[in-house]
């Protein structure tokens, strides 16, 4: 009897546990609109900018090549445009589940490989599979995010085809302890000065190099990862080495419990 009684109390400390830890999560409805609505937008700003770069280069194709992009690029925006007023009247469902984080980093990687590819970037993914808890508990669709807007962040500020070779980089590495799964992706390219650092997280936020080198962006990717980390009892910080000339070396650093604790 004992053991029954203790049996149904795990389960209800489960379930409450369950209950709790998606409220956490499930605060701010508009926050979810937009974290979703920005996933589809990475993979257009990507493209868009993978046409640009071809256009600088002076390809002697990329004007026609730009010209079919564009439409494809329509067409994606016009997707995203009906996405948008689904979304408007229906809130997709938001919750924690037993995610894959190396299929989800190798996801957005894949997804950058081809704006990477414009600006002759070298794009490195580095998993150690076999001693990687690759399973934790997440709200799946919000990290996916939080990746893709690390990633493009880190390629779209590489320096494109300059310095030596092994300078154009952007190097993603996942790793895991027993409690923790850490993300980094460290890239070389526009510096981040040391009194900007503190302030990179914030929206609208975009450092002196970054619009004196003339880069597109809006100060929101590393803003809404900083959200979707936080909302998983994480942490995520950004560093860089002064390379000279206004480069540098930057490497943003997440972290998330493999199981998001309950706060009190």
């Amino acid at each position: 009897m004992r053991q029954a009684d203790d049996k149904t109390g795990n389960e209800a400390d489960g379930a409450e546990r369950n209950r709790f830890l998606e409220a956490q999560l499930l605060h701010g409805e508009n926050e979810i609109r937009v974290h979703t609505l920005q996933t589809s937008l990475q993979g257009i700003l990507a493209d868009a900018e993978e046409v640009l770069f071809s256009l600088r280069r002076g390809d002697p194709d990329a004007v026609e090549n730009a010209k079919q992009d564009t439409i494809d690029l329509v067409s994606k925006i016009k997707i995203l445009a009906l996405q948008t007023r689904t979304i408007r009247s229906n809130l997709p469902e938001f919750k924690l589940v037993v995610t894959n984080m190396h299929e989800v980093t190798d996801s957005a990687v894949q997804m950058m490989k081809g704006l990477a590819r414009s600006k002759q970037v070298e794009l490195k993914f580095a998993s150690d599979r076999m001693g990687l808890a690759s399973r934790a508990h997440t709200s799946k669709p919000h990290i996916e995010h939080a990746i893709q807007a690390i990633l493009h962040n880190a390629v779209k500020y590489s320096f494109s085809a300059t310095g030596r070779a092994e300078q154009r980089f952007v190097i993603v590495t996942l790793s895991s302890s027993q409690s923790t799964w850490l993300l980094e992706v460290e890239n070389y390219g526009v510096r981040i000065d040391p009194d900007e650092l503190p302030h990179v997280f914030r929206a609208g936020v975009r450092g002196r190099h970054a619009k004196l080198e003339d880069r597109s962006g809006s100060g929101q990717g590393l803003f809404h990862a900083s959200q979707i980390c936080d909302e998983h009892s994480g942490t995520i910080s950004i560093t860089c080495k002064s390379a000279g000339a206004g480069a540098g070396v930057v490497k943003v650093r997440m972290e998330i419990p493999l199981e998001p604790p309950i706060r009190g």
